[in-house]
Order: C-alpha cells, then sequence, then structure tokens
C-alpha cells in the first residue's frame, strides 16, 4: 500500500473521519462539494535511508498535509485538531501492514478561507516508516 493509503485507512479507523470518498479525500479537496471535507496529501520528504549492505531502500521519510474545510471555522478547526491527535499517537506501530516509527504532526493552523467563503485549517507531518 501507498503511503496515503495507509494514512486516510487509519484515521479513518482512529474516527476522525467516516471515509474515504466521503468526508476525506486522497491527494486532494474536492472544489465544490461537499462543505466540509478533508485532505491527505502527499509532500517531499526527505531522501531514504539506506540499510548497510542491503539492496533497495531502507526506511521512508515521506510527508504530508492534512487539510480541514469547513463553512464555520469551529469545525475546519476541530477536524484538524482532531487529526493532530490521531497523528501524534503514532509510535512504533503498524498501518495497513507496514510499521510506521513515528508521526511527527506540526500544530493545526489556518491556511486560507477558499473562494466559497470556507476555512481551511492545516497541519504537516513528517512520517518514518518501513517502504510500502
Amino acid at each position: 500500500m501507498a503511503t496515503i493509503t495507509e494514512i486516510t485507512a487509519y484515521l479513518v479507523a482512529e474516527e476522525v473521519v467516516t471515509a474515504v470518498g466521503t468526508d476525506l479525500f486522497e491527494d486532494s479537496l474536492p472544489e465544490a462539494a461537499p462543505d466540509t471535507a478533508m485532505a491527505v496529501i502527499l509532500t517531499p520528504g526527505i531522501a531514504s535511508e539506506k540499510e548497510f549492505g542491503a539492496a533497495g531502500n531502507g526506511r521512508e521519510f515521506p510527508s504530508i498535509q492534512f487539510l480541514s474545510r469547513s463553512a464555520s471555522y469551529a469545525t475546519a478547526r476541530a477536524n484538524c485538531e482532531l487529526a493532530h491527535v490521531a497523528l501524534g499517537k503514532v509510535d512504533a506501530d503498524t498501518l495497513s501492514s507496514t510499521f510506521y516509527e513515528y508521526a511527527r504532526p506540526t500544530s493545526p493552523f489556518m491556511l486560507k478561507v477558499d473562494d466559497s467563503r470556507r476555512v481551511v485549517f492545516a497541519l504537516n507531518s513528517t512520517l518514518a516508516k518501513d517502504p510500502s
């Protein structure tokens, strides 16, 4: 599985969101609807770590951005806070059969107000994990 799929499945399991394609989206927020929506976007991380004498990549260090959008400032912020707490719990855990050493989320911040006057909060998180 890919990092983004592993993280979105984890957020569903942690009840931060209902389901991928319902209120959580991979790679981008849909433009029109729903008004209250969240997304996980893969962003540049740092280079994978080579393991001495082993073929291929060792640990990976991807980064993600979690976006939370709503017509309500309080809802957008609260949903981003839920993701912050959930990601902060990742500590030597297996997510969708891939070992994650950690997730290190930043504090949520207001990113923007979109053209439809909906508030978008965000947080960024670095991850350390086995290849998947």
